[in-house]
């Protein structure tokens, strides 16, 4: 609900998450907020294969 602050990960994974959240920014299920990652609502809907795909694809 509060979003992803991406002050807050890892610095060695920032670039990794920012990356692999392109695609859904590109698609409307994501926006960035200053730092911060915040699901759309559309996004919403896909919450948990968003989460999936930003952290595998970042590890």
């Amino acid at each position: 609900m509060e979003g992803l602050d991406l002050n807050k990960i890892p610095e060695v994974m920032s670039p990794e998450v920012r990356d692999a959240s392109r695609k859904f920014i590109e698609s409307g299920k994501l926006i960035l907020k200053e730092t911060k990652l915040l699901l759309t609502r559309e996004g919403k809907l896909f919450a948990d294969g968003i989460a999936s795909d930003l952290f595998i694809d970042a590890a």
